[in-house]
């Protein structure tokens, strides 16, 4: 063990310093990087968010295309068509669809409002 404390310890003196990297500024002038966000607090009742800085209202957009699916949920199955029958709802009006295949695309059934 001494001896590997020994091997380390001479390498590691042989060794020229290395120069820490700049910190990454995200592309801000080092004036502008240099400014500390204030400390913001969130507190919904529910989740409590401490020194989390803002999300940019264009993160925001770009984000919300993935949030914003569909889902439709089993409802029955027809064993002599071999399709699915599930539901689906836009706003508060819920819709059934057939699928004939795995994966396949939804027909939908009724139209009501």
């Amino acid at each position: 063990m001494k001896l590997l404390l020994a091997l380390f310890l001479s390498v590691a003196a042989a060794q020229e310093p290395v120069e820490p990297m700049p910190f990454s500024t995200g592309g801000q002038s080092p004036e502008a990087a240099a400014v500390e966000p204030a400390y913001r607090v969130v507190d919904d009742g529910t989740l409590r968010i401490e020194g989390a800085p803002e999300v940019p209202e264009a993160l925001r957009e770009r984000l919300n295309q993935y949030l914003n699916v569909r889902w439709a949920s089993f409802r029955d199955f027809d064993a002599e068509a071999k399709t699915v029958l599930v539901t689906t709802r836009l706003a508060e009006v819920s819709q059934i669809h057939e699928v004939a295949m795995p994966l396949g695309t939804r027909r939908q059934l009724t139209f009501g409002a």
